[in-house]
């Protein structure tokens, strides 16, 4: 009867593990879990010393390695589905709305407006932009042509005066 006792308890502290991760429960039901794994123990040791000793270890091992793949192989089961959100796949430029506006500005001539040392302000296409200098400290007033977009401002060099 006792080792009906401690298969039930198993089972049991292994459904309150899927119940926690499943459910913002912050922790309360994960403490069921780790009671009924307690109790599981206690009833090992109720056995034999070698059986409690064997039942800790086994748990002990067991229940972090079952929480570990749960969390992995979960989401991608009907159940898992249904009731977990689906990761955001995040598209280039997503993260920052004007990488595309930025990007259609390489090649285009600006005008600093806050000298660049080496970043600053700089109006490209009547828009201000932030902007870094490939190194070089830029002056205020001077042609700048956008060579590369990175992020959420643009890279700029001089334009040789003719």
């Amino acid at each position: 009867m006792t080792i009906l006792y401690i298969i039930l308890l198993v089972l049991a502290a292994m459904a309150f593990v899927v119940v926690e991760i499943l459910t913002p429960t912050f922790g309360l039901v994960a403490l069921l879990g780790l009671s009924a794994a307690g109790g599981a123990v206690y009833f090992c040791f109720t056995l034999s010393d070698a059986a409690g000793m064997a039942g800790l270890l086994g748990l002990g091992i067991g229940l972090p390695i079952y929480s570990i793949l749960l969390v992995k192989y979960l989401p991608r089961t009907a159940l898992g589905r249904r009731v977990l959100l689906a990761p955001k796949v995040a598209t280039p430029g997503e993260g920052t709305p004007s990488a595309d506006r930025l990007a259609a500005m390489v090649g285009r001539e600006g005008v600093v407006q806050a000298t660049l040392r080496p970043s600053g302000l700089v109006r490209v296409d009547n828009q201000r932009v932030e902007a870094r200098s490939e190194g070089l400290s830029i002056e205020r007033g001077a042609r700048v042509k956008v060579v590369r977009a990175v992020g959420n401002y643009v890279v700029v060099r001089p334009v040789e005066e003719s």
